[in-house]
């Protein structure tokens, strides 16, 4: 018990040191029109991003927005919540997640690849807003 704890504080900690970068901050209406314009040939993205951070990139304190700690230890970083088992790769392939660009780029990586799996936690609410824009006739 003592031991998840210590991992934990420990987790926290380290997430706190590292991702405390601060970056232009963009207000939540530039974030949501950002995603909009760089996610208009693949609207379901425009949906994803609302239901994962309701279009937040960055926290109040200026630093990237992270969730908190899941159940698994992990965490999910921007506007587009990229989980930590995918943090290494877009390191290497150069996408900085800490920035909307980035963040956005590198979920479009990601849903080229395995469509919307990666956001299935929060599918309910954007399969929610896909459904009402496509009644709309908005596809």
């Amino acid at each position: 018990m003592i031991k998840k704890i210590v991992f934990i504080v420990v987790g926290f900690w380290i997430g706190t040191l590292i991702f405390s970068h601060k970056t232009p901050k963009y207000a939540q209406h530039e974030v949501k029109a950002k995603v909009e314009s760089l996610c208009q040939d693949t609207p379901i993205l425009i949906d994803i991003a609302w239901a994962e951070s309701e279009f937040t990139q960055w926290g109040e304190d200026g630093g990237v927005y992270l969730s908190k700690i899941n159940t698994n230890g992990t965490h999910d970083m921007g506007v587009f919540q990229i989980n930590t088992v995918h943090w290494g790769e877009a390191k290497r392939l150069g996408y900085d997640l800490k920035s909307l660009e980035g963040n956005i780029a590198y979920a479009k990586l990601l849903y080229e690849r395995n469509g919307t799996r990666d956001w299935n936690s929060s599918s309910l609410r954007w399969r929610k807003r896909v459904a009402e824009r496509y009644l709309a006739g908005n596809r």
